[in-house]
């Protein structure tokens, strides 16, 4: 089975601001959406481990947005994402970064 590297933020915000920081919830979701409809695998992954904040998920009429973030394995791996020291490269056929102020 194929199987796909996510790399993602810990920082929840901005800087020194309070601004919401983290991936743009759409550029991970739809792209997860994509690999489920294929079969593809994927893990999230982040320096920390841990949860890894999100912004834009309050997008309106974003019915792929909303699905991934209601699927309990996507809620799983990004609010447990592997540290990146516990990262096998090897086990990967391809890595895709999602966008955000955090990456």
């Amino acid at each position: 089975m194929k199987k796909v590297l996510t790399p993602v933020t810990n920082h929840a915000t901005l800087g020194e601001t309070d601004q919401a920081n983290g991936t743009y919830a759409p550029e991970l979701t739809h792209v997860v959406d994509q690999l489920i409809e294929a079969g593809i695998d994927y893990d999230i992954a982040s320096i920390k481990g841990g949860q890894a904040p999100l912004y834009g998920i309050d997008v309106e009429n974003d019915p792929v947005n909303d699905r991934v973030l209601a699927n309990a394995r996507f809620q799983e791996q990004v609010n447990n994402t592997m540290p990146v020291t516990d990262i096998n490269i090897d086990q990967y056929d391809a890595i895709f970064y999602p966008g955000g102020f955090g990456l």
